[in-house]
């Protein structure tokens, strides 16, 4: 099924231009949302497809962040089908994605203003 307005379509669009053009970052972030609209459909196996296209695709270039963002939704879809070795493994590799973007931009626990500690 497609939700209101088209966005199923419309992000489809977004991919296939993605490809032609060979545009692997805005590829990325189709397969992404794509991943993620599945999810909100409940559809969980084509949600595991995209994210882990999405997924491969970051890990083709310097995407640290994206790389950790993907890692946590496929740690989501791991609770959703119970499968608690998966959840622990995705959070720790958003977890160390997201230490490594912090960290390649000069950003460490300790001059990071208290982000990290939530504060």
């Amino acid at each position: 099924t497609q939700a209101p307005g088209g966005t199923d379509l419309g992000i489809l669009q977004a991919l296939d231009i993605a490809r032609a053009i060979n545009n692997a970052w805005g590829l990325g972030l189709a397969q992404h949302a794509l991943g993620r609209l599945a999810r909100a459909k409940g559809a969980t196996a084509e949600e595991e497809t995209y994210l882990t296209e999405a997924l491969a695709t970051f890990a083709s270039m310097p995407a640290q962040f994206k790389i950790g963002q993907v890692h946590l939704d496929l740690a989501l879809l791991a609770h959703t089908q119970g499968n608690m070795a998966a959840i622990t493994t995705g959070a720790a590799m958003m977890i160390k994605s997201m230490t490594k973007a912090t960290t390649r931009r000069g950003n460490t626990p300790s001059n990071s203003s208290g982000l990290l500690a939530g504060s």
